[in-house]
């Protein structure tokens, strides 16, 4: 965390505040200890008015030479300038349990630096302190303070003095006897005290100051402020009830890919709506959803776990009302959840049932002279069959059946169970297949139609009081963190998309994304590493790709495991490869229409002889050694190194199911039985012990802290995408329009 501040402090004017150097960690820690900047507070802050401010003349000052303005910003900031007196500072978090700062301020055309050090190594305890004046012939002032909170972090206690004179110290004392009223004082043996006493309303404080000096005659000052703040911090009006505004569209996915031409892009990512959900299930200020579903482009698996989370929210007794231009299979299923389903009046909802397509391409391969040369093993590992067969096999018929009985019996207890229907009623719903919104009103698919622009006067009649947050602006809220501890950390590694060697990436053309071996190894090295780190989740969402790439995955993984926990949270799809990345698991979790398995070893090349004859293009290949080119596209496999890469398919096979064997607990035979390529859902892989638990990602955080122990802790995330120019500049808006209140 890197903060810089910029703040003009009028030095004679300037109102005593009961700061500390220890504690305080705000914007007005430049009045202080620099290095309180560097704790975390986003944008904040202060207008100081002195109401009986004077000058070295001993006159009042006028109305404009009275004022402070402090700012905080994390990028930077630009407040009022007085040429002969103000403060820049910036702070810097050099560990979750220490800052450093440093302040360059200009006093009467005299510059000085002081620098300051602030550590945190409990909840109970800050120390702080500042060196004065740095580089200057001057005596440098040095000044150490300690707080404590004996209670909690509603009541601190504080004493600051400067080493040359510790027999004088100043006692303060911060307190919030109710939500939204402070009070602070600071002493000292003098006589001199300075007292605090504010209103807090969320984003807005205000407050006044009073200064007594009994060292100058007893003199009493007094001040006003105004503090404006990003962070909610508690309030002593609660803030009225309001409705969360949440769109989606377009596609969702664990991970925004990178700059693609023709790509889809991603508005929320899974974690984005899962959290949303969850902190809008447990704020008292939220007490319903407006979820509108704009053709969002989903799996059912990832639909399973965004309707877990709306059913948790739903369970605290707030509204959820589903509005959409359009409903089909998926984005119906999800809409189920509402209390209330609600369509565009001439919407169409498309429930025709699911349906599962095979492109075969082994017609069109020998149309152009191309033949496919491949040897696998299992029974079910069909992945070949795209390029070699003209039919589906019995096998894959066999196991596409059992996914699509599966999905299909998922998605019709779904809507009977939240639509009051039977299961014959929703088979006969199906089996018409599309519905105008009349009719899927008549045939209770729907509860209502209006246009979108009706729905606030619908909702504003139907529920007192109607008010409404949209979530963009909701997740940019943050909540004042008052506590100090250093929160422990989990980490979530993405491993998404097909597995390969070196590093994860996006297809520039068509935003597919790469999940490159090196670096998901690196991601998990840095969790091992991180002492901070109580447990690691992987989150996969991949068909599988490249068995070396895996394996260096896996061994980095194994490794980690005698460390730290290992928590594997499998998206819409984890087979082949990603179940081999996954088996590590201390615990797996799946949603219920997860695809996963696919334990199974194949390999592939395409011979062009015969459509070099068609070009006119002619080969010739000189080698050394009997093999030399095997798997060169010129020729076909020889009996002999057929038989070769057969033998190294089964290895890999017997490894595979060993290590699956290992980690599940189960008997090699076993794992073979149910491997052999087969591809299931979550639902069946629990029954057949390939996972642990039905769930999604926040399931998977839930375990990961009762495994560490811990209840609140700081969410990382793994591999940090990479950052173009293009990219850079989007980020730096974005940041930008953050800046609101």
């Amino acid at each position: 965390m890197f903060i810089i501040i910029l703040s003009c402090l009028l030095t004679i004017t300037t109102p005593q505040l009961p700061l500390s150097v220890a504690t305080t960690d705000d914007a007005l820690a430049i009045l202080g200890n620099p290095a309180g900047l560097g704790i975390g507070r986003t944008f904040n802050f202060y207008y100081l008015y002195n109401f009986s401010s004077f000058n070295s003349s001993g006159n009042r000052e006028n109305f404009w030479d009275s004022q402070t303005f402090i700012l905080q910003t994390q990028t930077a900031a630009i407040s009022y300038v007085d040429l002969k007196n103000y403060r820049i500072g910036w702070g810097s978090k050099i560990t979750d349990a220490f800052a450093f700062g440093a302040i360059h301020r200009k006093s009467d055309d005299k510059h000085y630096w002081d620098a300051g050090v602030m550590t945190r190594p409990i909840k109970y305890l800050s120390v702080g302190a500042i060196m004065n004046s740095i580089g200057q012939s001057m005596p440098r002032q040095y000044m150490v303070g300690v707080g404590i909170r004996p209670l909690s972090d509603r009541l601190t206690i504080t004493c600051d003095a400067y080493t040359d004179d510790l027999r004088n110290p100043s006692i303060g004392f911060e307190a919030e006897p109710i939500d939204g009223v402070e009070i602070k004082g600071k002493f000292n043996r003098n006589r001199d005290f300075s007292i605090q006493a504010g209103i807090n309303l969320e984003k807005i404080g205000v407050g006044s100051i009073l200064n007594s000096s009994f060292t100058s005659g007893a003199q009493k000052r007094w001040a006003g402020y105004l503090r404006f703040d990003i962070e909610n911090r508690r309030t002593l009006i609660s803030p009225s009830e309001k409705f969360l505004e949440m769109t989606l569209n377009g596609s969702i996915a664990d991970q925004k890919p990178g700059f693609s031409l023709l790509g889809s892009s991603v508005d929320f990512t899974t974690y984005e709506i899962l959290n949303t959900l969850k902190k809008a299930k447990e704020d008292k200020r939220i007490s319903g959803l407006i979820l509108k579903l704009e053709q969002p482009k989903m799996s059912l698996a990832l639909a399973q776990e965004i309707k877990s989370a709306l059913d948790d929210f739903k369970k605290q007794g707030k509204k959820l009302i589903v509005y959409a231009p359009g409903l089909e299979n998926v984005s119906y299923y999800l809409a189920c959840s509402g209390d209330e389903i609600i369509v565009h009046p001439l919407a169409e909802i498309t429930i025709p049932g699911i349906a599962a397509r095979t492109m075969l391409l082994k017609g069109t391969l020998d149309k152009l002279g191309i033949e496919a040369e491949y040897e696998y093993v299992g029974k079910y590992k069909s992945a070949p069959e795209m390029v070699a067969a003209d039919s589906i096999s019995l096998a894959n018929r066999e196991v596409i059946n059992s996914i699509l009985d599966d999905y299909y019996q998922n998605i019709t207890n779904t809507i009977a169970n939240e639509r009051n229907l039977t299961q014959s009623e929703v088979e006969s719903r199906i089996n018409q297949g599309f519905f105008l919104a009349n009719e899927a009103k008549d045939n209770k698919l729907i509860d209502n139609y209006c246009y979108e622009d009706e729905l606030d006067s619908i909702l504003r009649n139907k529920y007192k009081d109607f008010q409404k947050i949209a979530a963009t602006r909701y997740m940019r809220q943050k909540d004042y963190q008052y506590e100090w501890k250093s929160l422990p950390k989990i980490i979530v590694i993405y491993a998404s998309g097909d597995i390969m060697n070196g590093e994860s990436g996006t297809d520039p053309l068509m935003g597919s994304v790469i999940c490159g071996a090196s670096t998901i190894a690196k991601s998990i090295r840095t969790a091992r590493k991180d002492k901070n780190v109580k447990a690691i989740i992987l989150r996969v969402d991949s068909p599988g790709g490249d068995g070396f790439a895996s394996d260096l995955i896996w061994r980095e993984l194994a490794i980690t495991k005698k460390i730290k926990p290992i928590i594997v949270s499998m998206g819409p799809v984890a087979a082949s490869g990603g179940y081999y990345i996954s088996m590590v698991g201390d615990r797996i979790f799946a949603s219920p229409a997860t695809i996963t398995g696919s334990i199974g070893a194949f390999s592939i090349k395409f011979v062009t002889q015969k459509l070099y004859s068609k070009l006119g293009i002619k080969t010739e290949t000189i080698k050394r050694g009997e093999h030399a080119d095997a798997f060169s596209s010129d020729r076909n496999f020889t009996d002999a190194e057929r038989k070769i890469l057969k033998k190294h398919i089964e290895d890999f096979y017997t490894q595979f199911i060993g290590k699956v064997a290992r980690y599940r607990n189960l008997s090699s035979e076993y794992i073979d039985s149910v491997g052999q390529g087969r591809v299931w859902t979550g639902n069946q892989a629990q029954n057949l012990h390939l996972i642990d638990s039905l769930g999604g990602l926040l399931d998977a955080i839930n375990y990961a802290k009762a495994e560490a122990n811990v209840k609140e802790v700081k969410m990382e995330f793994l591999p940090k995408p990479r950052q173009g120019f293009f990219n850079l500049a989007v980020n730096l808006v974005k940041t930008i329009t953050k800046l609101q209140f």
